[in-house]
């Protein structure tokens, strides 16, 4: 696999989990 692209996939997995969490808290 693309060092980069792995990189890429890590911060985006990174934003989506915050992401998600923020908005759980706010819908609970």
């Amino acid at each position: 696999m693309d060092p980069i692209f792995t990189y890429t996939m890590k911060v985006r997995d990174y934003e989506c989990d915050t992401q998600g969490h923020v908005n759980n808290a706010n819908y609970q």
